[in-house]
């Protein structure tokens, strides 16, 4: 891709940012996959490259940097919370990703702000569900999912 001068300021962002700006022309390449790789397209699970150089009115080039990033996953499908007595069993679909690391289960009590139960780390078991054993009779949740890649990147949420 190819900033020039005069365009509206323009991001390209993953896990870093390279932003340009009006007056500058700022080339940003692209690396990572062998050509035919992938048809042109990023994938999943692989790291990309982004380098950024700024060229000046005398066509001096400086390299402003090299960013490295990762495509977030899929978010999991399917989530659908089960009500028990004194518990909800929380259940969802894998998206296609092969390396995930686990998942991040969260709750909304009453449609206040969402907050994580799985624990810090991402929750990982063979049978994907979470069984949510602090909830009270009687009381409104809402329950969204993330799946979690092996790199730490989390996909959006899927309620």
């Amino acid at each position: 891709m190819l900033f020039r001068s005069g365009q509206a300021e323009t991001s390209l962002c993953a896990t870093g940012c390279a932003t340009t700006t009006a007056g500058t022309s700022h080339s940003v390449v692209l690396t990572g996959t062998q050509a035919g790789e992938s048809g042109g397209l990023l994938l999943r699970n692989k790291r990309y490259f982004v380098r950024v150089e700024a060229t000046d009115t005398k066509g001096n080039v400086a390299l402003s940097a090299i960013l490295s990033f990762f495509l977030q996953p899929d978010p999991p499908k399917m989530v659908v919370p089960i009500p028990m007595d004194k518990r909800v069993l929380v259940r969802w679909e894998a998206p296609p990703q092969e390396d995930l690391s686990g998942y991040f289960v969260e709750r909304s009590e009453n449609g206040g702000a969402f907050v994580r139960i799985s624990g810090p780390t991402p929750y990982n078991h063979e049978v994907l569900t979470f069984d949510d054993r602090s909830v009270v009779n009687g009381r409104q949740y809402t329950y969204r999912v993330r799946a979690v890649d092996s790199f730490g990147n989390a996909s959006e949420a899927a309620t």
